[in-house]
């Protein structure tokens, strides 16, 4: 029992840590690969390439949590998000973002499934609150994206993509973090490590794929919706920029917009509730259209 709770400590530290180095680059994206001599167009290709990426991925690194340490698995995957972060601090050319979103795709694969589902798995088996635990993980997501875009402005406008060198600082104090805190149960992993295994149920997958014509539409599906979200994601940044709202405003918006998110988990699924949220909106495109800049920004 006191092992759970001193697991779940250093979880919930090495999630703030991670998330805040993740969202250091969240409300200023745009005008970063901007400045790298991206278009609008190849920063929307470089979006659909990580949702790609992460499609392929999901399947193989699932797989791997059941083969594997999960805390390993876990540790694996931050060490594809410090090359996704160290590509974009040191390069500026298309084909290199591409590949660093590639490794961020690879990087959202390979950490779901992993510490937190071993500790959830816990937390059931302790008989413990686990919906306490939930929340509190969502506390913990929110706060770390506003702190995380907001210091991600700032520095931004005083050091530009060296902001990515505190981004992988971070990740690797949580990494750090999980290793000497985080105690996980000792499994019979060598039973389970076998290619053999693996390669059966990639092919069993890809025979399934390939026979059941539901499961293409799936896949098509889950290809395209991710295009039209992502794009729109982006689209918010390029469109206050085109209205010539300064970059460092930018954060407020992205802030304004977890702030709804939050809002939305107390609201009921009603009418009313749904008018609410829609007005929101609304009011904050209006704020964006009607804001009269004092420099406006280049043209896109």
């Amino acid at each position: 029992m006191e092992t759970l709770r001193k697991n779940i400590l250093a979880y919930y530290g090495a999630n703030l840590l991670l998330i805040i180095a993740q969202s250091l680059p969240h409300a200023i994206l745009t005008p970063l690969l901007l400045s790298k001599g991206l278009s609008l167009s190849e920063i929307l290709l470089v979006q659909t390439f990580f949702s790609f990426c992460v499609l392929v991925a999901e399947y193989p690194s699932g797989v791997l949590a059941d083969l594997m340490s999960r805390k390993n698995l876990f540790l694996v995957s931050n060490a594809f998000l410090i090359a996704s972060f160290s590509f974009v601090l040191f390069f500026d050319s298309f084909i290199f973002m591409l590949l660093a979103w590639g490794l961020y795709g690879l990087y959202s694969a390979c950490s779901s499934g992993t510490i937190e589902a071993s500790l959830i798995t816990d937390i059931k088996e302790n008989k413990r609150d686990l919906s306490r635990f939930l929340a509190k993980n969502n506390q913990i997501a929110y706060l770390g994206m506003i702190i995380g875009s907001s210091l991600g402005s700032f520095l931004y406008l005083k050091v530009h993509a060296m902001l990515y060198i505190v981004g992988i600082f971070l990740i690797m104090l949580c990494a750090l973090t999980i290793i000497i805190y985080f105690k996980e149960k000792e499994r019979d992993f060598k039973s389970q490590k076998n290619l053999k295994l693996l390669k059966e149920q990639v092919k069993g997958s890809l025979k399934e794929l390939k026979d059941n014509p539901k499961l293409k539409i799936l896949l098509v599906g889950h290809l395209i919706t991710p295009v039209f979200f992502m794009s729109h994601f982006q689209m918010w940044q390029a469109y206050f920029l085109k209205q010539g709202i300064k970059e460092q405003y930018l954060f407020i918006f992205y802030i304004a917009f977890q702030v709804i998110s939050i809002l939305i988990h107390f609201l009921k699924a009603s009418n009313c509730s749904q008018k609410i949220v829609i007005s929101s909106l609304l009011v904050l495109l209006g704020v964006s259209r009607y804001y009269k800049p004092i420099k406006s920004y280049k043209e896109l």
